[in-house]
């Protein structure tokens, strides 16, 4: 139990993350790659730590949380018609 809570909290807290690096910046590409990008330097540096070790399962745990994330986001736009990011300008018809 202990472990699904640990996981589970990482889980949530990149999806956080994630929408949040959306948020500051509305490009889910960005934002998912930011996610990943800091996933794997806390497991870097959890492999300077000792009693710690860095995993490649918690670095795909992390990425799909801030995947589940954006995902998430990304419904709730479509789902409630609520726009999350700025329109971008369109072109006058020539």
């Amino acid at each position: 139990m202990d472990l699904f809570i640990k996981k589970g909290g990482h889980f949530l807290a990149y999806a956080l993350l994630a929408t949040l690096a959306y948020r500051a910046r509305p490009s889910y590409r960005l934002a998912f790659w930011l996610a990943v990008l800091y996933a794997i330097s806390d497991e870097f540096h959890q492999s300077f730590v000792p009693g710690r070790t860095g995993m490649p399962l918690d670095v795909f745990i992390d990425s799909m949380g801030g995947l589940a994330g954006l995902a998430w986001l990304r419904w709730r736009t479509v789902q409630w018609g609520r726009k999350v990011a700025p329109e971008k300008p369109q072109s006058p018809a020539a």
